[in-house]
């Protein structure tokens, strides 16, 4: 880098930790963080499709681990047989999780539904993340 670089970087540096209230900066204490880090991880909800989506993905990884040991060496295929192979079963449910994203979307749209469910956030202004 060029002299003039460096000075430009010091000058954004500079200027940006300027602007650091010291508000956030009490925000990134270690304990604060690991409590609402609990709070999150026993909340039912955020249980539930945590383990869910685990799930749903061990099967995935299960697959794209094994399928090469099952194709190739049970089945015989080459390696440019097994490389179609695995591209049209992975591709199938890729495409089949967007169309049915799409048809959810659209079925709430038609249906006039505003309010999705979602998970309970802790709120900013909750009495743990503020210093004390």
């Amino acid at each position: 880098m060029s002299q003039s670089h460096n000075r430009r970087l010091i000058i954004v540096i500079l200027g940006a930790l300027s602007t650091i209230s010291p508000f956030a900066i009490d925000k990134l204490r270690l304990m604060p963080i690991l409590r609402n880090y609990g709070i999150v991880l026993w909340e039912p909800q955020f249980l539930t499709y945590a383990l869910a989506g685990a799930f749903a993905l061990s099967g995935l990884l299960v697959y794209v681990a094994s399928s090469p040991i099952v194709f190739m060496e049970v089945f015989h295929v080459s390696a440019r047989q097994f490389g179609g192979i695995f591209d049209s079963y992975t591709l199938m449910p890729v495409a089949l999780a967007l169309a049915a994203t799409t048809w959810t979307s659209l079925i709430i749209l038609l249906a006039g539904r505003r309010h999705i469910p979602r998970l309970r956030y802790v709120e900013e202004t909750d009495s743990n993340l503020l210093p004390p």
